[in-house]
């Protein structure tokens, strides 16, 4: 072999080597550059849920306000105001509502017996039933609680409100 043939057949694996090496790095690189695609995508992606997560929680705290709110009317509701659960037990007007029941029946109470409410029908009475009878009404007629006949009266109101 003469000096000429190996000095070719070094270069030549000396290249071979550099190409391959060269091939190496770019192939590591690319590798590098997919992998930081990846996590930038993962990282977007977990952005965008996080902002997803946060909308549904804000969604999910204005709807139980919504509900505590309506379950806070629905408890004043059931309890009532003084003057009106004192209005039911004695069956006289609250000051409120004085000029309201004019002309209805007072209740008869024996000694005997405690104070209970007279029901009156209300073609006896001349004068419109109170918010509270009209929601014991509903209650009692669909057999639903107080609250759920409370909902339902809305319905008809907020479906009047549109109609008109």
């Amino acid at each position: 072999m003469s000096i000429e043939t190996f000095k070719i057949i070094v270069t030549s694996r000396i290249e071979k080597q550099k190409a391959d090496e060269a091939a190496r790095l770019e192939a590591q690189r690319e590798s590098i550059r997919l992998e930081e695609e990846r996590k930038a995508t993962a990282k977007a992606q977990a952005e965008a849920e996080a902002i997803l997560a946060a909308e549904r929680a804000k969604q999910a705290a204005e709807e139980a306000a919504e509900r505590e709110a309506m379950q806070r009317e629905h408890d004043k509701a059931l309890t009532g105001e003084p003057a009106v659960i004192q209005a039911a037990i004695t069956n006289t007007p609250p000051e409120s509502q004085t000029g309201t029941l004019a002309g209805a029946r007072p209740a008869v109470v024996s000694q005997t017996e405690p104070a209970v409410p007279d029901v009156i029908s209300l073609r006896e009475r001349c004068a419109r039933p109170n918010d509270k009878e009209i929601i014991n009404a509903v209650s009692s007629a669909f057999d639903v609680s107080f609250g759920t006949a409370c909902d339902y009266i809305r319905e008809v109101a907020d479906s009047l409100e549109v109609a008109a």
